[in-house]
C-alpha cells in the first residue's frame, strides 16, 4: 500500500446530485451520474471455501508478489486460510459476511509480528481471475477500531505498472477519517480525507468508485465525496487487506490498547461496468 508523500487533504467537496443509487447484490445495474452501468462481479461469501481459487472461485490469499509488503509499511503476513483451526485469519460471520482478522504472531508462527488475511484477485503470474478498468466498484465494509490497524480496499494494475486507486484506507485510531487516494503510473498522486459522519468501526458503509476513463470519482454510501484524474492505465485488479502498521509507517505500529484479534469484516464486494445508453437517476 503506497501513500503519496504530501496527504493532499480537500475540503468536503459538494459534486451535485449524481450520487450512486441504492443497489443489493440481487440487482444487476446500476445508474451514475445518468450512465447506465451493468453488473460484472458480486462476490459471495456464503461458506469457508467456495470462494478460494483454489476451490473454484475467484479470490487468492496472497499478494502476487509474495505473502507480505514490508516497503508498504505493513507488518503483516498473510497466511492462507485454516478451516477448523481456532487462530484463523479467515472465517465466514452471518449474512454471508467474511472476516479478515489480524493477531499477534506466536511461536511457530512466519518470522513477522503479525499474521492476517487478505483477498485478491491478482495472481503472481498469468492473468487476475477479474480485472476491469472502467466501471464502477464498491466493497460493503466494517472497519477495526485500534491504533495501527489499517485495513484497506485497492485496485492495482494488472500488467505491473505502478497505477493504483485506493478505494478506503482507515486508520484504526481515527474513527472520524476514511481515506481515498490514487496513484498515478507516472509517478504522484492525490489522496481526500473524508469526514465520516458515522464511526466507520459501528456498522457497515458502501465505499466505491467509478473509473475513468477521464476521472475517478469516489463515493460512500452512494454519494460522491471527490472527484480526480483518472489513474488506470489497464486493467485493474481487487485486493482487500487487513494491514497491520509497521513502525514508522503512517499509521504506526499497535500500542498495548489495541486488540486482537482486530477484524475487517466485508459483507460485499461488487463491480459493474459501461452499458450503452442514459438511465434515470431513480434506476437501480
Amino acid at each position: 500500500m503506497r501513500i503519496v508523500a504530501a496527504l493532499a487533504f480537500f475540503g468536503a467537496l459538494g459534486l451535485g446530485a449524481g450520487a450512486a443509487s441504492n443497489s443489493s447484490s440481487l440487482d444487476a445495474t446500476r445508474c451514475l451520474d445518468g450512465q447506465l452501468y451493468t453488473r460484472s462481479l458480486d462476490a459471495a461469501f456464503r461458506d469457508a471455501e467456495s470462494w478460494q481459487e483454489s476451490k473454484g472461485g475467484l479470490w487468492l490469499t496472497a499478494f502476487p508478489w509474495g505473502r507480505s509488503n514490508p516497503t508498504g509499511g505493513d507488518a503483516a503476513y498473510y497466511e492462507d486460510p485454516k478451516p477448523g483451526v481456532a487462530q484463523n485469519a479467515f472465517s465466514i460471520a452471518s449474512r454471508d459476511t467474511l472476516v479478515l482478522s489480524a493477531r499477534k504472531a506466536q511461536s511457530g508462527d512466519a518470522p513477522h509480528r503479525y499474521i492476517s488475511g487478505l483477498i485478491t484477485t491478482g495472481r503472481d503470474s498469468g492473468p487476475a481471475t477479474f480485472s476491469q478498468r472502467y466501471g464502477y466498484v464498491e466493497a460493503v465494509a466494517k472497519f477495526p477500531r485500534g491504533r495501527g490497524l489499517w485495513p484497506a480496499f485497492w485496485l492495482r494494475d494488472s500488467r505491473g505498472k505502478d497505477a493504483e486507486i485506493d478505494v478506503f484506507e482507515f486508520l484504526g485510531d481515527d474513527v472520524t477519517s476514511v481515506y481515498q487516494s490514487v496513484h498515478y503510473a507516472s509517478g504522484g498522486g492525490s489522496s481526500f480525507r473524508y469526514r465520516a459522519p458515522f464511526d466507520p468501526t459501528k456498522g457497515f458503509h458502501t465505499y466505491g468508485v467509478r473509473i475513468g476513463p477521464d476521472r475517478d470519482t469516489f463515493y460512500v454510501d452512494g454519494l460522491p465525496t471527490h472527484s480526480v484524474r483518472d489513474a488506470s492505465v489497464n486493467g485493474l485488479y481487487i485486493i482487500v487487506s487487513m494491514q497491520v502498521g509497521a513502525p514508522g509507517s503512517w499509521p504506526g505500529p499497535p500500542d498495548e490498547a489495541t486488540h486482537w484479534p482486530a477484524s475487517l469484516e466485508i459483507r460485499a464486494i461488487r463491480a459493474y461496468t459501461p452499458a450503452n445508453g442514459p438511465c434515470e437517476a431513480s434506476q437501480p
